[in-house]
């Protein structure tokens, strides 16, 4: 299973998870049972759309930098889950994320 987030469009600076790093303790809760990622990225959309995405980079962001060296891409995130122990049908599901950094446009 793989979880992301996405924004609408936003101001010149504005993401989420801001220099964060692979965290096992994000979680997927379900009604089936829990499971934490075992893997988590992003990927970047430039105004070429190249999607570029480091396979050692674990880290997470989503939204938009216009910092140097960032220059104004958009970026994605995502996040891999083993489901393969939950138990059941699962009808319902939720994801605890640590946030680390979230900036706006008025932070400056």
């Amino acid at each position: 299973m793989i979880a992301g987030a996405a924004l609408p469009d936003t101001p010149a600076h504005a993401y989420v998870y801001g220099f964060s790093d692979f965290n096992g303790a994000n979680v997927l809760t379900t009604s089936g049972g829990t499971a934490s990622p075992v893997f988590s990225g992003w990927y970047d959309q430039t105004n070429t759309d190249t999607g570029f995405h480091s396979s050692t980079n674990q880290n997470y962001i989503v939204g938009q930098n216009e910092s140097t060296p960032f220059d104004g891409s958009v970026f994605h995130d995502f996040w891999v889950f083993d489901i393969s122990r939950l138990t059941g049908p699962v009808s319902s599901a939720s994801f605890t994320v640590f946030s680390y950094t979230v900036a706006t446009s008025y932070d400056g």
